[in-house]
């Protein structure tokens, strides 16, 4: 049987850190392995032991039924683990299944390295996080450009947002408003034209 790099990696190093298919943890009963003959050199599980680690697998990890397209790696990486356990020392950590147990080698790899759909899903809400930040940091900045505009002209940015409207021809209702050109609009109009050509 072919071991997977990841087992091959546990084999050859002493404190390796495991992520891929399994995880490195004292085994007590995480998960039950066949009983293997003191003679046995490695171990063998049967087609309905593998089948109850399966299903032991999948409720563990909220998989759902039987999936005969994914179990032939889980099997493969079952067997693997197997085999590094019964050949590893007495005393030393076991391997067992973690979430990743019914991937192969290659569409793990996939994954960890941001492609298929799960680095697709992670590549977008980053890029959502980071226009969210960008729109948060563009309010704040517009926030506080009105304030220095209010202040500039001895009003609030209530008053001063309700004038932008007037100029406009919106009332604070919302609803469309003639204007009377009035001085006090006029000032306001002065003064906003001459702030925006300042900000360029």
């Amino acid at each position: 049987m072919k071991l997977s790099s990841t087992i091959l990696l546990v084999l050859s190093g002493s404190n390796v850190v495991v992520e891929s298919f399994t995880t490195v943890r004292p085994l007590h009963h995480r998960v039950a392995l066949p009983f293997c003959g003191s003679n046995s050199k490695l171990c063998m599980a049967t087609g309905d032991e593998i089948e109850t680690a399966y299903s032991d697998w999948r409720e563990k990890f909220d998989r759902g039924d039987f999936d005969p397209v994914r179990f032939p790696a889980f099997k493969s990486n079952y067997e693997a683990i197997m085999e590094v356990n019964k050949a590893a020392d007495e005393g030393t950590p076991k391997l067992e299944l973690n979430e990743f147990a019914d991937f192969t080698a290659e569409e793990y790899e996939t994954i960890m390295s941001g492609g298929g759909m799960m680095g697709q899903a992670t590549e977008a809400a980053e890029s959502q996080n980071a226009a969210a930040a960008a729109l948060d940091e563009a309010a704040s900045a517009l926030a506080e450009e009105e304030q220095k505009l209010a202040a500039e002209l001895g009003t609030t940015v209530e008053e001063l947002e309700a004038a932008v409207d007037a100029m406009e021809g919106i009332a604070e209702d919302g609803s469309e408003i003639e204007s009377d050109g009035g001085a006090d609009e006029e000032r306001v109009r002065a003064a906003y034209f001459a702030w925006c050509e300042e900000q360029g």
